[in-house]
């Protein structure tokens, strides 16, 4: 059982010396055009997609290499020595910034920023929409497979990003100041789309859909951070409680993860999320 159950949240530090941004892909391409130096561009998006055409110079990593399953959760967070030799063979500690993207608007990025903040890496970068938005605006893209480069690797991770389910449960029972985050569809939220043995949320917990962050009808870039606050307030009395984010895997609530760290808000993920939570009889669930 953690440690961290012997104390308050709210007497958690985040402790996080990853510095996360965004860029829009018009500036990226000026970058780019000017010559990107010392950095790393990682893609996210599906392997065929990548063949077919990605962003000059990015690198393709395989999102399984992020996950890891545990009987009927299939989101967990990977183990340590696996994330320790991710980070050895694509060079993610070696100081460069990092830059990221995906082909869906930000999921899988996020989630790839979630473990860059584990991982402890100092500037991470998020490139804005990703390849739908770097298509919309009509930049070239390249079919040149890239190679990681491989550098030294952290001996520890920095864990605080991911919380655990006894630490939630325990978070629930005690009554603790919690802004939980349920990324998924309107449906799974109230209990009427099923993807586990229970249907329904995590009790406590307010809808706010991953895709609501992004703009759908175009480039699939984030929406004005401001209104995206002001949304968020309408739904949290208190902006300073603890995030935490979570869906059926912790692949939506990535861009969750992801959108609560650029407007600076003190956020965990629940990478057990509904595949796990949803599957334990002895957890209390919440539906309409």
């Amino acid at each position: 059982m953690s440690h961290f159950l012997l104390r308050s949240i709210a007497s958690l530090e985040p402790n996080l010396k990853t510095q996360i941004s965004v860029i829009s892909v018009v500036d990226y391409y000026e970058l780019y055009q000017a010559g990107l130096k010392d950095a790393i561009v990682l893609d996210l998006g599906q392997a065929q997609t990548y063949s077919r055409g990605h962003l000059p110079g990015a690198v393709h990593l395989p999102v399984t290499r992020i996950v890891r399953q545990d009987g009927y959760a299939t989101g967990l967070m990977p183990s340590k020595a696996a994330l320790i030799e991710l980070a050895r063979e694509y060079g993610l500690c070696s100081g460069k910034t990092i830059y990221l993207y995906d082909d869906e608007g930000g999921g899988w990025a996020g989630r790839m920023a979630w473990i860059l903040d584990i991982l402890g890496v100092e500037k991470v970068v998020y490139i804005d929409g990703g390849l739908r938005a770097w298509m919309y605006a009509g930049y070239p893209l390249s079919s040149q497979r890239e190679v990681p480069e491989a550098s030294d690797a952290p001996e520890e991770l920095n864990t605080y990003p991911c919380i655990q389910l006894e630490e939630l449960q325990k978070v629930l029972e005690e009554n603790q100041p919690l802004n939980l985050i349920d990324a998924r569809s309107a449906g799974e939220y109230n209990g009427v789309r099923q993807f586990a043995q229970r249907a329904g949320r995590i009790p406590g917990a307010q809808h706010y859909e991953w895709t609501r962050a992004m703009r759908l009808d175009s480039d699939y870039t984030l929406r004005s951070l401001d209104v995206i606050r002001s949304e968020l307030q309408t739904l949290y009395s208190d902006m300073s409680n603890q995030f935490v984010v979570y869906c059926q895997t912790h692949h939506r609530s990535g861009l969750s993860y992801l959108m609560c760290r650029l407007l600076g808000l003190n956020v965990r993920a629940y990478a057990g999320s509904w595949s796990e939570w949803g599957n334990n009889a002895d957890v209390p669930i919440q539906n309409d």
